[in-house]
Order: structure tokens, then sequence, then C-alpha cells
């Protein structure tokens, strides 16, 4: 969907985009080298701002908590998850909160590669509960687990952390600045247009940045 944004985006400024997938590590370590344009769906943290460029908000992404029915994990108010043991992937940001609670040793965090080991670790019962973005953590549950694996699964109803998700570009390629200046007038027509909300459409676990 953040791709499908950013393709139309783009197009509305005469670009056509081009995406290959990879692990993360490889997408920064690319863009810093200049070897690639940009990267989508990504939060903004002072390590990055140093190294990249950020486009201007496209969606708001909301971190949760998901459990197993059977274990549930209540998240009416933030001291209910001291001493729990999180799963979560490496190298994400998940907010203030889990990131002065790990500092202070209140919780423990388990990081895997990617957020579908996360859960697999939970269905396992190897992790209390799993921080994963909502939306995100619904898609897999529907793409790559079975009926029977997510009927096990819940997600808290209250979000762990909420922030703004943008295109992350490139410093060292020669041109990307006036790309994103493109990519940022393209959204703010598909936002005009009320584009960005129909593709949204019902869905709870999304919305969209003030403007």
């Amino acid at each position: 969907m953040f791709a499908q944004i950013v393709s139309l985006a783009f197009q509305r400024e005469g670009y056509a985009v081009r995406y290959e997938q990879m692990p993360w590590r490889r997408a920064l370590a690319d863009m810093e080298q200049g070897l690639l344009d940009g990267s989508p769906g990504w939060s903004i943290t002072e390590e990055r701002a140093a190294k990249f460029l950020y486009s201007d908000p496209v969606l708001m992404a909301r971190d949760a908590l998901f459990f197993l029915k059977s274990r549930p994990v209540e998240f009416q108010a933030d001291e209910q998850i001291k001493g729990r043991l999180l799963g979560a992937t490496a190298g994400y940001f998940y907010g203030p909160l889990i990131q002065q609670y790990e500092a202070q040793n209140l919780i423990r965090v388990d990081r895997a590669p990617n957020d579908e080991a996360s859960l697999r670790k939970l269905l396992l019962g190897r992790v209390d509960a799993v921080l994963m973005n909502r939306e995100a953590g619904l898609h897999l549950l529907a793409t790559r687990f079975s009926i029977e694996e997510r009927a096990q699964v819940e997600v808290a109803r209250r979000d762990i952390s909420a922030k703004t998700s943008h295109l992350l570009m490139s410093r060292a390629k020669t041109g990307v600045t006036g790309k994103l200046a493109a990519f940022n007038q393209g959204l703010a027509g598909l936002h005009h247009a009320g584009e960005i909300q129909r593709i949204l459409g019902d869905r709870p676990a999304i919305t969209l940045p003030r403007r």
C-alpha cells in the first residue's frame, strides 16, 4: 500500500518507479552509497536523519502488541508490559516507551531477522507478545499463516506507538533532491484529489497524518 502511494505520487510528476526487494539493512547501505534512490515506509530517527533525506509524511505508522488468545497480554496502561519478553524485528524503532523500558531493563526484547519469524516465535510460545506495525502484522497473518494459526493470535487495541512514516531517500545520489521535491508535490496532489483516502478505504489500522 505504501509502495502504491509512492508510485502514484511519482507518476503524477512524470516518474516511473521500479522496486527491488531486499533486506532493510542492504536497502540502507545501498542508499548510503548512492546505489538506490530511496526506500518507502520509514519513521524518522536522529541517526537516519543524519544520513538520508525524508519526504513529507505519507501515513501514520502504528505499532501494536500481537499476542496469543490463550496467553492474553493486557495493555491498557504502560506498566502492564513490565517484566514481559517481547518479540521484535532487529533494527526497528518501536517508539520511546519501548526504548525507555528496554534501557531500564523493565522488559526483555527478543529480536528476530523479520516480522514473520517473530510471529512464529509467538505461536511457539517463546515470547509473551510481539511488537509489530499493526497493518503489516495483519497483512502477514492473512498471507503467510494458516487459518488455524491466525485464529490463535489477537492484537491489542491500544497502540504501543504512533509515528509518521516517510519515503527515505539517498543523500549520495545525484538528482535525488529534485526527485524528492517532485514526490512531495505529487503526494500533495494525491491528498488534494482524495486518492490516498480512496486507497486506504475503511482500513482501521491505517490513518493519515494531519496536514
